[in-house]
């Protein structure tokens, strides 16, 4: 009905003898919109909303318009005149922006244009600012009505996107292009924002399809055909069981997850929200602090198969835990390796990667005892992270690699930053100065209780260095705004560049302990659990 009015009023206006300079071409703009928006209707939230700005824009100028007859000044006719022009060309850019939401694919499109400006909610402030410029040279009185056409529409859909992609930038340091590339291809932020906004089910059906092909293509892109593989499986765990293979005469680590549980469906998309994930992964392989994935492997419908850098000398958890061969680990060696891991998931954030199961056991040893940072990367993905969680509690074990390792908010608000992987990455240290896994024994309420409820923190050994007590207490901090990012902990705690083909500790044997101008790291204190 409005936009029936609409076009009433813009007919009047282009038949009758207007005053208003520019209202022809003007109103010209506010029909062809209209058009768009009844073509469109059903689309999403934001075409009503386009509609009812340039209906009331519509009712503005037929207002003006009335009023025009007193307006004597050839000067402020001339303002009024560029005033006219420039509302033109915003409309003509409206209309564009409404006509962004018709086509295969516009939804997608929709994050691109999103990553720096909401366009239509940006045009519509500025075509209100014109209208206001317009009144205020007419001397026209702001009263309730006139305040009701100037009143700023809101864009469920635009908004929706933008405030994923702030979180996005947020939560993961990259850039809004970025966020927005991620997020066009993310089923799960598809079905948030559609819901909000109101969009066809159709059109959110057609987009889901389309998110699932590309998917499936790029997985299909980096999918290896292996040499060999082994029957049996050298490492075995409740999520995933590896064996050794060879890929272009090269020894490789295949690690296979169990999929017998799943539907076909359901393995179709799983497989589909891991594709961006294993993209992101073949292409890590800058870092010396990082295993190299090289690819996907389909050995059996039953499973889902990673091809990776092949770690003779097996986890850091492995060598924690032989006592026999390895009764002392030196501080030289301890500082190191928190060195290594810190320095490698640094790197993985700086790519947009975050890691969200760090722990010893997916830390491996490479030649001459430096260690190289795994299974990053795919935890990102809500169907795998399901997926594996279900594995593991059917083989009799507890998700994520046990709770000991999740951060106060991870375990209360189920809230995930890089911060949470700073509390794993203090409970990393911790493993690797006590060679005891955190909260060993304890059940996860019990875990709770402590680490979220009260804030307690598993012991520290005395013989600690104080840089090492210094890293861990900073980086378990209760409330993740007070831990550090790992670009500071790397700048602060090991100031000094590491060598990718370095063994030497010398390097580190004689870095003094940081001082932080906000943090309280000069307390020794020994944390019990009682």
């Amino acid at each position: 009905a409005a936009r029936a009015n609409a076009r009433v009023m813009v007919n009047a206006l282009l038949t009758g003898a207007s005053m208003l300079p520019g209202i022809f071409n003007v109103s010209w703009a506010i029909l062809a919109i209209l058009d768009e928006a009844d073509s469109m209707n059903a689309k999403a939230q934001d075409i009503v909303a386009a509609g009812q700005r340039v209906c009331d824009t519509a009712e503005f100028l037929t207002i003006l318009n009335e009023n025009a007859a007193d307006f004597k000044s050839d000067n402020a006719r001339v303002l009024v005149e560029r005033y006219m022009n420039t509302l033109e060309s915003m409309l003509k850019r409206f209309q564009d922006g409404v006509t962004s939401y018709k086509g295969k694919g516009w939804l997608s499109r929709k994050w691109h244009n999103l990553a720096h400006t909401a366009l239509l909610q940006k045009l519509d402030r500025d075509i209100i600012e014109v209208l206001e410029k317009l009144r205020q040279a007419y001397h026209l009185a702001m009263d309730r009505h006139v305040t009701e056409l100037l009143s700023k529409k809101t864009y469920n859909l635009e908004a929706a996107m933008q405030q994923q992609i702030q979180l996005l930038v947020s939560k993961q340091h990259v850039t809004p292009e970025a966020a927005a590339e991620q997020l066009a291809n993310d089923e799960n932020v598809l079905t948030v924002v559609a819901s909000r906004a109101g969009v066809a089910e159709s059109d959110v059906s057609a987009e889901r399809l389309r998110i699932r092909e590309d998917k499936l293509k790029l997985l299909k892109a980096h999918e290896l055909t292996l040499d060999s593989i082994e029957k049996e499986p050298f490492a075995r765990g409740g999520q995933a069981q590896v064996h050794k293979g060879t890929f272009t005469d090269k020894v490789v680590a295949v690690k296979l997850v169990p999929l017998r549980s799943l539907s076909d469906q359901e393995i179709e998309r799983l497989k589909s929200s891991l594709a961006t994930e294993v993209a992101i992964c073949t292409k890590l392989s800058r870092s010396p602090f990082i295993v190299q994935v090289y690819g996907v492997v389909n050995v059996d419908r039953n499973f889902f198969g990673m091809v990776m850098e092949y770690m003779h000398r097996g986890s850091l958890r492995t060598r924690l835990d032989d006592i026999g061969n390895y009764p002392t680990i030196s501080e030289k060696q301890r500082l190191w390796w928190c060195r290594q891991i810190a320095a490698g998931i640094q790197f993985l954030y700086t790519n947009g990667v975050s890691h969200r199961d760090l722990k010893t056991s997916n830390v491996l040893l490479a030649s001459r005892d430096s260690c190289k940072i795994s299974d990053f990367g795919l935890a990102r993905s809500e169907e795998f992270r399901t997926h594996t969680t279900q594995l593991t509690m059917r083989s009799g074990g507890v998700p994520a690699g046990t709770y000991g390792f999740m951060a106060p908010e991870l375990l209360q608000n189920n809230e995930f930053t890089e911060k949470s992987d700073v509390y794993s990455y203090a409970m990393v240290c911790f493993e690797i100065v006590t060679r005891e896994r955190p909260w060993r024994g304890l059940s996860l309420p019990q875990i709770m209780k402590y680490v979220a409820d009260e804030g307690k923190r598993p012991e520290l050994p005395l013989h600690v260095s104080a840089i090492l007590i210094s890293l861990i207490e900073i980086c378990w901090k209760q409330d993740p705004n007070d831990r550090p990012t790992f670009a500071s902990i790397n700048q602060n705690f090991f100031p000094r560049s590491l060598s990718s083909g370095s063994s030497s500790f010398g390097s580190i044997s004689d870095v003094d302990t940081p001082s932080f101008d906000n943090d309280s790291t000069s307390s020794m204190t020994r944390r019990s659990t009682t």
